[in-house]
C-alpha cells in the first residue's frame, strides 16, 4: 500500500487455508491461477490487489469463489461494479485497525449500490462501533465525526509505549462496563441513513 506494507491475501479452499509460493503475493497473474486451480472459495485481500485479478483473464476460471473480503485500503464502487460484472461470489467490504479486530465492521456490497463511496457496514458481532465528537459525544446521522472501536476484541495497547497506549485507547463512556476502552482510529465517519458506516 502506499505506506509501504505488505498485505498477504488470505485464500481458504473447503475450510483449508492455502499458501502461496514465497513471493507469490506479488504476482496477480499467479494468484489468479492458484485461486481456479486449488478451487479457491473464500478470498481476503485488499482492494488494489482485487483490481489486478479482476483484469486477469486466469481470474475468469474461479467459478469456486463464494466469497471475497476486501480491507486494508478504500473500496472504490468502481472496483464493485466490475467485481459483479465477472463474479458470483459475494463481495464484503471490510474495515479495522490492528489495533481492534482486522475486520470490525463489515458490508455486503450489492451489485445495485449507488454510493458513491463504499460504506464499511455495521459492527461485526462483540465489536461496537461509535462516531463522537471531539468530547466523545455521539453524532446523529449524517454528521462526521472521530471513528472509535470497542469490545472484548482491544488490543491491551502498544508493547513499550504506555504514552501511545494512553492517548490512542481511552475508557469508553459509553459502555457503562468497569474497565470498557475505546480505539481511536484516527478516520472519520459518519452514520448513513441505513445505520451503515461511511
Amino acid at each position: 500500500d502506499a505506506a509501504g506494507r505488505e498485505f498477504f491475501p488470505t485464500l481458504i479452499s473447503g475450510g483449508a487455508l492455502v499458501i502461496a509460493e514465497p513471493g507469490g503475493h506479488r504476482d496477480y497473474r499467479y494468484l489468479a491461477e492458484k485461486i481456479c486451480s486449488e478451487r479457491i472459495s473464500i478470498l481476503h485481500c485488499v482492494p488494489s490487489l482485487l483490481r489486478l485479478l479482476l483484469e486477469e483473464p486466469a481470474f475468469r476460471d474461479a467459478d469456486a469463489l463464494r466469497a471475497m473480503m476486501c480491507g486494508g485500503e478504500a473500496l472504490a464502487p468502481e472496483i464493485v461494479a466490475r467485481f459483479h460484472q465477472r463474479c458470483s461470489a459475494r463481495l464484503y467490504n471490510v474495515y479495522g485497525p490492528t489495533e481492534a479486530i482486522i475486520d470490525a465492521t463489515y458490508r455486503l456490497c450489492q451489485a445495485r449500490d449507488t454510493h458513491s463511496t463504499v460504506p464499511i457496514g455495521r459492527p461485526i458481532p462483540n465489536a461496537r462501533v461509535y462516531i463522537l465528537d471531539r468530547l466523545l459525544r455521539p453524532l446523529p446521522i449524517g454528521v462526521a465525526g472521530n471513528l472509535y472501536i470497542g469490545g472484548p476484541g482491544l488490543a491491551r495497547g502498544y508493547v513499550g509505549r504506555p504514552d501511545l497506549t494512553a492517548e490512542k485507547f481511552i475508557p469508553d463512556p459509553l459502555s457503562g462496563e468497569p474497565g470498557a476502552r475505546l480505539y481511536h482510529t484516527g478516520d472519520l465517519a459518519r452514520y448513513l441513513p441505513d445505520g451503515n458506516v461511511e
